[in-house]
């Protein structure tokens, strides 16, 4: 699975799977300083579902998921 994120200010942004979209595990926790942007590569993620969100408020965010098997 690759993640590319930005940010337009200080964020935090988790990345979680789940095996039936309701139970989640947090696989990993990207914390930003400051705006910016960034992209990482996971490899054997083998979840039916997965997320990427952010519980920052009042900042721009994007986030692109591409998955492949």
């Amino acid at each position: 699975i690759n993640i590319y994120y930005s940010a337009g200010a200080a964020a935090e942004i988790r990345f979680e799977v789940s095996l039936d979209g309701a139970t989640w595990r947090t696989v990993d926790v990207i914390s930003l300083a400051a705006a910016g942007s960034g992209f990482k590569a996971y490899a054997n993620i083998a979840y039916p579902w997965v997320r990427v969100y952010s519980p920052t408020t009042a900042v721009s965010l994007e986030f692109e998921v591409v998955a492949s098997r």
